[in-house]
């Protein structure tokens, strides 16, 4: 393929984004302008947030702006709902679907037979087409992202603290019913060397002054052996960096725990989300609440260790037990790793199409078939909504003192007894 211009515009950085945009089409006059949709919204039920009316802001402005540019659209929030946006986006010429390391250059190649190209939306005779799904990408053999091209402002992520992010593997092994990963990246570890993620690393430490990551896989410490690689080769290299990342429970010792410690690690994030068996069953998590308290004891004998968890209520097939179970847990946890805990997080599934989660939705008739869910829906049914109302307020312990923690105990059980109460009436 011929080489091509290439202009970049991050909106996150920009004080302007739209005016940037604006001035950047009329200069450049482009013949192609890419425009990636990561997420639809926020997914987090206390705080509701549509990214879809600044996405539609964009296409119009860009529209409006192109001349004779073809408008490209992907991402992982793009591919979650290919169908819906082509049809409410009539503006976007074609839609990458899932991953498009290998489709975007042979899209370059067909502009005109488009096709050709596997994995790509395109438009003809007024009507949306689909290619059909191609083949997934050799994650391994890329390269690093090229950070160093002119129109990413590293200097803005600097200014917030794990914000740079470093994959070291695409794909999940595991099943969370509520999950999209699967679906967007497949059910098997496609594996970068540890070798080739530190090398990544370092370039951002060394050239880029970045001081903190977060390491942006669905699970860092699976396959175990590949993330203990990971932290030891940071380890050997000597570099100065903080990092954190989403750890799975069943998949930690002591040993690793401090290997990652040593390697930069400043807070092990954990989502087990069910807070009691039958919610851990139901969300198809394949831990138990012992491996739950596990991770606990572990941090605790392990020195300025942070820990956040984070969980997920009112969980299909619940019941008052189950419920009750949370509110013995949640104590159960602060108490461990009072000092130690960051937060403690409660959010509502987020409903999403390719889940398990949506299907019994679905057969519950808590959904419609026909429902749009690219506006934020959650599942969150009564009365047990009601029942998790004193798990809510752990969202906000990390504003506590240390000294206030014992208070909120003492508050949570107390709440939890006569909600439930009430609840059972």
């Amino acid at each position: 393929m011929k080489d091509v211009e290439l202009t970049v515009i991050d909106p996150n950085a920009e004080a302007n984004p739209f005016e940037k945009v604006e001035k950047t089409i009329a200069k450049t006059k482009p013949d192609i302008i890419g425009l990636s949709l990561r997420n639809i919204d926020s997914a987090i039920s206390s705080d509701v947030h549509s990214y879809l009316g600044a996405f539609e802001d964009l296409v119009t402005l860009v529209h409006k702006n192109r001349s004779n540019a073809k408008i490209i659209v992907g991402g992982t929030g793009f591919s979650i709902f290919p169908e819906q946006i082509m049809e409410r986006f009539p503006e976007i010429d074609y839609g990458l679907f899932l991953e498009a390391e290998y489709s975007f250059p042979a899209l370059l190649q067909n502009l005109d037979t488009p096709q050709k190209v596997l994995g790509l939306y395109y438009r003809k005779d007024g009507k949306v087409n689909f290619t059909g799904k191609g083949c997934p990408v050799d994650f391994g053999a890329l390269d690093a992202p090229p950070r160093e091209l002119e129109g990413l402002n590293l200097e803005w992520y600097k200014k917030i603290p794990h914000s740079m992010g470093v994959q070291t593997k695409r794909g999940c092994a595991f099943r969370c019913a509520y999950c999209t990963y699967p679906y967007l990246q497949g059910r098997s570890s496609r594996l970068r060397s540890p070798k080739k993620v530190v090398d990544e690393i370092e370039n951002l430490v060394n050239f880029h002054g970045i001081e903190s990551i977060f390491f942006a896989d669905t699970i860092f410490n699976y396959p175990f052996d590949h993330a203990r690689e990971i932290c030891l080769e940071i380890k050997k290299r000597k570099l100065s960096v903080k990092w954190s990342a989403w750890f799975k429970e069943n998949y930690v010792n002591k040993q690793f725990l401090l290997e990652a410690q040593d390697a930069g690690c400043i807070c092990f994030e954990f989502s087990p989300d069910g807070s009691s068996q039958n919610a851990l069953d139901a969300l198809q998590k394949d831990i138990t609440i012992q491996d739950i308290k596990h991770t606990c004891e572990l941090i605790s004998e392990i020195k300025e260790a942070k820990v956040n968890y984070n969980f997920l209520r009112n969980v299909p097939g619940e019941n008052l037990k189950s419920v009750s179970s949370c509110h013995k847990l949640l104590p159960w946890i602060l108490a461990k790793n009072r000092k130690q805990i960051g937060f403690i997080g409660f959010n509502s599934i987020r409903i999403y199409p390719h889940t398990s989660i949506y299907q019994t939705a679905l057969n519950q008739g808590y959904l419609k078939a026909e429902q749009d869910l690219t506006t934020p829906t959650f599942y969150d049914p009564f009365p047990l909504k009601a029942a998790y109302l004193p798990a809510r307020f752990t969202n906000y312990l990390y504003l506590k003192s240390h000294g206030q923690i014992n208070r909120t105990i003492n508050q949570l059980k107390n709440c939890s007894q006569l909600l439930l109460r009430r609840t059972a009436k």
